[in-house]
């Protein structure tokens, strides 16, 4: 589980699963909620719901904080375009409490804004949903079977680099090294296919990487500026931004999960 939590509209009239790890759009950073300074453990509501809303909704929270052993939880719960509950739980780093005003990265949620981006090129005319990447990335290996469809729901066959152990190392060997997405792929395409293009399933960071990097050939714009420009920027996400670099700007949440410990 993710360390902090963050509510987001609809994304689209349309959606694909995907996945995003490091992608040429950079991490997405968000702030949950308005900006209102939060304490932890106290909520924020814009008009007076039940407070058995309120009540429910706690002990939900407290139990994820208790069953994922999460660090912190930042969350926003609406009821329509009524705020039910803006909080912060936890802390931030050792005797620095979590507030509503804090960024991070949104880890999954970035799967329907990268996934969001493509389908609106489609519905541009841009690219097609159907079209081999080959029209963009001829040296791809298999870039003439796979499609973009592919690489949105990960039946591309494309082996994700974070199951390479060569990569887990040399993230443990320098934790804040940047990889480029030409170390990326290089780890992905180091291991066998198990499958080919369209003939099963398998969750794969490197296929949003290849969509990526397609789609910049196809636009001949940054992947972060094509977000910022068709979905960010609509939607009103004003606290929600995409990086090449790992910046977090302040304040920044300092909480980390557990999922990964032995």
């Amino acid at each position: 589980m993710p360390a902090a939590f963050a509510a987001f509209p609809e994304l689209s009239r349309r959606s694909v699963v995907g996945s995003l790890a490091g992608v040429s759009a950079g991490a997405v950073i968000v702030r949950s909620g308005v900006l209102a300074q939060s304490t932890p453990s106290t909520a924020s509501p814009a008009a007076s719901p039940a407070v058995d809303d309120i009540g429910a909704i706690q002990q939900i929270l407290d139990a994820a904080m208790d069953d994922y052993k999460l660090r912190s939880i930042i969350a926003t719960v609406r009821r329509g375009d009524e705020e039910l509950l803006l909080t912060a739980l936890g802390e931030s780093m050792t005797g620095v409490p979590a507030t509503t005003d804090m960024y991070f990265r949104n880890g999954a949620v970035a799967i329907a804004l990268i996934a969001t981006v493509m389908l609106i090129l489609v519905d541009h005319g841009t690219i097609g949903l159907d079209e081999p990447i080959g029209t963009w990335l001829p040296d791809l290996p298999d870039s003439d079977k796979v499609t973009f469809r592919m690489l949105a729901n990960m039946t591309s066959g494309y082996r994700d680099y974070v199951q390479n152990p060569d990569f887990g190392m040399a993230q443990q060997k320098n934790p804040f090294h940047s990889f480029t997405r030409e170390e990326l792929l290089q780890y992905a395409f180091a291991q066998p296919r198990i499958f080919a293009p369209g003939e099963n399933w398998e969750y794969s960071n490197a296929g949003y990487q290849i969509m990526g990097w397609a789609i910049e050939r196809a636009t001949g714009e940054t992947f972060e500026g094509l977000m910022q420009r068709l979905v960010l920027d609509p939607l009103g996400l004003k606290q929600t931004f995409a990086y090449q670099t790992a910046i977090i700007p302040k304040p920044a949440l300092h909480a980390f999960s557990s999922e990964r410990r032995q």
